[in-house]
């Protein structure tokens, strides 16, 4: 569980801590034996359910939040703008922007 997270479950979360965790050792089975249809599966249930699950960390949050202590992050945008204009500019980097946002949602 996320050290900063709500331990208590979302209102419409149908799923016991037990049957939680037996979701996430299943997943897991299923991801190193390449079953990556089942683990995404199991995956799409527990979010359903506001269960996130961050694998690297091997951290899960179960009060609907998807964040797991990182910083916001901002692309930088390196080097000259290679002839275009400031327009341009301005509308890739909305753009860039943009897509960083729905990446979070």
């Amino acid at each position: 569980l996320e050290p900063d997270s709500d331990p208590t479950p979302r209102e419409d979360c149908r799923l016991t801590e037990e049957q939680i965790h037996v979701l996430i050792a299943k997943r897991l089975r299923c991801k190193k034996r390449q079953n990556y249809a089942d683990a995404d599966k199991i995956l799409k249930a527990l979010q359903t359910n506001g269960i996130h699950v961050q694998d690297k960390a091997r951290k899960y949050r179960v009060d609907g939040e998807n964040h797991f202590g990182r910083r916001e992050s901002r692309y930088v945008r390196r080097g000259g703008t290679r002839g275009l204009s400031p327009e341009d500019a301005a509308e890739i980097a909305s753009l860039v922007e943009e897509r960083a946002r729905r990446k979070k949602a």
